[in-house]
């Protein structure tokens, strides 16, 4: 009676759910995979068998402990990173082309500013100028946190194409500016915006096809912001006394529309392979701030990055004022070239040397040092000075641009298979914006918002001072991220 009273029960549950299908899914522990309780949809019933009906547990999909579900390629091939070949390569060179023309343009703001103290907004204090830099950056890393959210959804080509034409439109207004608020509304809103939205896709995609070389293949990329600081100043240099400044912006322009174009054409993502058993379909978050309570790692590296990222600017914004009252005015819009021509080595170099001795390893070598070359700028009173300053910085600024993002995709390894790369990426961008937004501002009313420019800069030992305490914070960060994850001394992290 008893085994068919079981029976009459079993088929009674049967009856009420026809459409149930369990799923044989492994677990090392039950505790950990429901977040601490060994309970579950199941548990009533005290099922023997651990199985669960992957409906009912959705919250698996975004656990850390989701890579005990084995998924298996159809044809058993493994999904691997070329971490080379010629489709990889070319992901590199459209990486390279989109920092050039995004964030080298960025980086490149000092020459813009020097030129619109000089000529077109020569009626208002370095202060006010540096504004339409730090909200051009800040809303450039603001969007890209929302930008790397639409990468992951779309695809880095969609996102790529939408960018390009914001970007080049907004070139094309900038031509017509006549105003501080046009200045500020085509330059510091509409050109950003389109940076912001093709920001992260260069750097997810170039971590998608690389990983033993990751740091490497994000070096390379990066190094593209910085031959772009380069070749956009020698442009606002040199091309307005030849076609004026009109003309100077529309030739930018029509190169930031074909260099883009192409590599829009570059970038994808990696193929997988086919799956036998597919994860059901998870609820798209456009943001994932839980992971910053959920890995301190994460969390203490973007941090720092805010902590860089509020005293790196200081140098490329008012260096070549510096310059320029300094009495070296030949030599002035060179000293910013020789700085980013100098992070381009960095950028590449502190790649390589951090697939070797750890990416976290070589982010506080290079935060620290940027700290120490920071407050040398208090010494530089010759050419030959400011010009040691401006490479030696640009080195150790380089290596910690480039090691950003790969130091995220280490940080939050176990969240890869979710799909949310561009999402943290874009998340820590968000962090910056801040840093930003605030950091150049701030140097710029501590040298002041009158009186001339000798009496300005006479106050900049203060502003260096904080900008150079604000990075080493940022060290002590990226220091305590590292030991989170091993102690040793030697460890290769």
């Amino acid at each position: 009676m008893a085994s068919r009273s079981s029976s009459t029960t079993s088929l009674s549950l049967a009856t009420e759910s026809p459409t149930r299908t369990l799923h044989e899914i492994p677990w090392e522990d039950d505790a950990t995979l429901f977040g601490g309780s060994k309970r579950n949809s199941h548990s009533e019933d005290r099922l023997d068998a651990k199985t669960a009906d992957i409906l009912n547990v959705p919250v698996l999909l975004e656990k850390q402990t989701l890579n005990t579900i084995e998924k298996q390629p159809i044809d058993g091939s493994e999904d691997v990173y070329p971490d080379g070949g010629l489709q990889a390569w070319s992901v590199l060179v459209g990486g390279f082309l989109t920092t050039f023309c995004g964030f080298g343009m960025i980086a490149g703001y000092g020459a813009f500013n020097t030129y619109y103290h000089k000529n077109l907004l020569s009626d208002y204090p370095l202060s006010v100028t540096a504004w339409i830099g730090s909200v051009s950056s800040c809303v450039t890393f603001a969007g890209a946190t929302i930008g790397g959210t639409v990468m992951d959804r779309f695809g880095p080509r969609k996102v790529m194409m939408a960018g390009t034409m914001i970007m080049s439109l907004g070139f094309l207004l900038l031509s017509f500016c006549t105003e501080l608020w046009q200045f500020f509304l085509c330059q510091s809103l509409f050109i950003s915006s389109g940076i912001a939205l093709m920001f992260v896709c260069p750097m997810t995609s170039a971590n998608d096809w690389f990983k033993a070389r990751r740091s490497m293949a994000s070096g390379v990329v990066m190094s593209g912001a910085s031959a772009g600081s380069i070749v956009w100043p020698l442009m606002i240099a040199n091309l307005p006394q030849l076609v004026g400044w009109d003309w100077t912006v529309r030739v930018i322009a029509l190169c930031q529309l074909l260099l883009l174009s192409f590599a829009t054409i570059l970038l994808r993502l990696r193929p997988r392979p086919a799956m036998k058993v597919e994860a059901p379909p998870t609820k798209k978050h456009m943001f994932y701030w839980r992971a910053f309570a959920s890995h301190p790692v994460y969390l203490l590296t973007s941090i720092s990055s805010f902590c860089f990222s509020f005293g790196y600017f200081v140098f490329l914004f008012f260096v070549g004022t510096f310059a320029l009252q300094k009495g070296w005015v030949r030599e002035a819009p060179y000293v910013l070239i020789a700085c980013n021509a100098a992070s381009a080595i960095g950028r590449i170099g502190a790649g390589f040397v951090a697939d070797r001795v750890g990416r976290y390893n070589v982010l506080f070598f290079t935060t620290f040092s940027s700290a120490i070359v920071l407050f040398s700028w208090l010494g530089a009173n010759s050419v030959v000075g400011i010009f040691a300053v401006a490479i030696v910085y640009g080195v150790m600024t380089g290596g910690n641009v480039a090691l950003q993002s790969v130091c995220v995709v280490q940080a939050t390894k176990d969240l890869e298979h979710l799909g949310v790369t561009g999402t943290l990426i874009g998340q820590q961008f968000g962090f910056q914006a801040i840093a930003v937004l605030i950091g150049p501002p701030i140097s710029g009313y501590i040298l002041g918002t009158s009186g001339s420019v000798a009496r300005q800069l006479s106050r900049l030992p203060f502003a260096i001072g904080l900008n150079g305490t604000v990075i080493m914070i940022g060290a002590g960060c990226a220091l305590w991220a590292r030991c989170l994850q091993d102690r040793t001394l030697k460890a290769k992290i």
